[in-house]
């Protein structure tokens, strides 16, 4: 089934306000754990949420002009929320066992809502830009996904992060 183009401005809004709110939830987590890898690795969060938003936000303005200029005004206007990712992150402390395997399970959620998003983004639409775009969003956010999990078995076998680097090929 093929997705209107209020649709899917709808989702594309929702999905901005998604990458925004990762963008902040793993910048806060970043400044509440003092472990190398684990900065480290919520920094790459960070960073790829943002990257997110920039292809997100590019694709809208390109492809639907007149839907993008009114998310921008009510943006401005006010802060949405998707619901996807808390305001705060819990706890104080995230290199607390406790704090960081619930941050860690809250971003683990929070990525799978944005793999079906996406995937339905991509399903729905007949537009072959928006369809490439959500397809790379998908690979991205399972991406995440793994490494979240990653850092869940690392922190409830040894109580803390992996020495996360980021690998570049």
């Amino acid at each position: 089934m093929s997705m209107t183009t209020k649709e899917i401005s709808e989702v594309l809004n929702k999905a901005l306000v998604i990458e925004l709110e990762g963008r902040k939830f793993y910048l806060e987590c970043m400044a509440k754990t003092n472990h190398a890898g684990g900065r480290e690795m919520f920094r790459y969060l960070a960073e790829e949420e943002w990257i997110h938003y920039e292809k997100i936000e590019t694709l809208y303005h390109r492809e639907f002009e007149k839907e993008y200029k009114e998310y921008k005004k009510i943006q401005s206007a006010k802060e949405p929320q998707s619901g996807i990712f808390p305001k705060r992150v819990p706890g104080g402390n995230i290199d607390n066992k406790s704090d960081a395997l619930d941050a860690l399970n809250i971003a683990l959620k929070a990525e799978d809502n944005s793999v079906l998003l996406y995937e339905r983004l991509a399903g729905g639409s007949k537009n072959e830009k928006l369809k490439k775009v959500f397809t790379q969003l998908v690979l991205e956010e399972k991406k995440h996904y793994l490494i979240l999990e990653k850092e869940i078995e690392s922190v409830t076998g040894t109580g803390a992060y992996t020495d996360f680097k980021v690998v570049t090929t």
